[in-house]
Formats: C-alpha cells, structure tokens, sequence
C-alpha cells in the first residue's frame, strides 16, 4: 500500500498534469509533443499510433476544441516496471470540437519520470476513448 504522503504528491502531481495537457490540447496543440517520450504509445479510439511526432500529427489534425475534466484520479506505479517513477492517471471529462456535440470521454496515462530532470514527468502510454459511441470513433 501507497505512503498517504507518496499518494498526495502523485495527485497533486496528476492535478498539475492535467491541466496543462488540456491546455495545449485545446490550445497549443504544436507543443503538446514536448509532453512525450520519444517512443511514446497513444491509442486513440482502437487506432494505435507510436512515437510523439505521429501522436502529434493526431492532436494537430482534430478540430479545435474546448475540454473539461470532470474527474481525476491517479496512482503511483511501482518503479520496478519502469525503472523509474511512473504515476497512472485516469481522467472522465467532456470535450466539445468546433461545430460538434459535447462528447464524454475516458483518458488514461502512463507518466515516467525523465531521470535527467527530477521534477519531469512524460506520457509513455495514453489510452483515450469517447463514451457512450456506438462505433467508438
């Protein structure tokens, strides 16, 4: 079991993460690679994409958009699976696309922490599904 102190820093941490990831999903989507590893996996929807230039290309081909999370939780990964730090976030929000319907959505990551920056944290997996679609796309 988790150290409660280990479990309110991971949140925090998750709380922090959240919100500038939204921020450049919504906002500054150029950047949003910056937030990756190299070999970083995305599986958007059941379409499986590998490596941080092409999730970029994802991010940067959708419409604009304006996000709200509605809930957030996360947990501490042992480090033995990663040889490093790792936090697992799990988010339910809504988003709405330019000239689309507001869509609830289920986002999950996997954050390692940089070994040459203590206080930097990536996304290694991500895992993102729109709910309630009858086709998921």
């Amino acid at each position: 079991m988790a150290d409660p102190r280990e479990l309110l820093v991971v949140n925090e941490a998750a709380s922090e993460f959240q919100k500038l990831f939204y921020d450049r999903f919504d906002k500054q989507r150029h950047t949003i690679d910056k937030m990756y590893v190299e070999n970083a996996i995305c599986n958007w929807n059941g379409t499986h994409y590998t490596g941080k230039s092409k999730i970029r290309d994802l991010v940067t081909s959708l419409p604009i958009s304006t996000t709200m999370v509605t809930s957030l939780d996360a947990h501490p990964i042992a480090e033995n699976a990663f040889n490093c730090k790792a936090i697992l976030i799990s988010i339910l929000g809504s988003v709405t696309f330019r000239d689309s319907k507001e869509r609830d959505f289920s986002h999950t990551f996997t954050l390692t922490k940089e070994s040459n920056n203590a206080n930097t944290y990536k996304i290694r997996f991500e895992c993102f599904r729109f709910i309630n679609e009858a086709n998921g796309s």
